[in-house]
């Protein structure tokens, strides 16, 4: 789960483009960017991480009509992680919108690399970029990244988890 740290923060992130469609079964949270000419969603690259053209998935509000989450059941327990299904539209947030403001991400949103963990995430140190698994992940070197996080603290919210700042670059 990502989730804002302010409630003001909704007001300044919300860009929806109806017409935007996910390109694949998509889990809720993901990082992606957006294809204007044929409407449809696209996990970041190399080269779009580099623009401030980046939003998450936030299909996540109860009576959200162009949600409709895919859910994993176990006796009667929603397991796994809610997906938006392929051609349904997206509510997309924007990154570049959110400049300064905080986001908690869960632990499952970051993707690391090698030998790296949770553990290894040190607050006022640790920087989070956007991946191209439509993840967040820790970089060293954020001079390809328009859009990274300065990660805060470590904290909980469904899981282990990070409060991070989001800071936007001109590259």
């Amino acid at each position: 789960m990502i989730k804002y740290d302010t409630i003001g923060a909704i007001e300044h992130s919300e860009r929806n483009f109806p017409y935007i469609k996910a390109h694949v079964n998509m889990p809720f949270w993901s990082l992606v960017t957006a294809d204007f000419v044929n409407n449809i969603s696209m996990w970041p690259t190399d080269t779009t991480k580099m623009t401030d053209d980046l939003y998450f998935v936030d299909n996540t509000r109860v009576g959200d009509w162009f949600a409709e989450p895919i859910y994993s059941w176990d006796n009667d327990k929603i397991v796994g992680q809610p997906y938006v299904r392929e051609g349904h539209m997206l509510r997309l947030t924007s990154l570049k919108a959110l400049d300064q403001h905080f986001l908690v991400i869960d632990e499952k949103h970051i993707t690391f690399v090698g030998p790296t963990n949770y553990d290894a995430i040190v607050p006022g140190t640790t920087m989070l970029g956007v991946g191209v698994d439509g993840n967040f992940e820790i970089v060293g070197d954020i001079a390809d990244h328009a859009i990274y996080l300065l990660v805060t603290q470590k904290t909980t919210l469904t899981e282990r988890a990070v409060r991070a700042r989001i800071i936007v670059q001109d590259l």
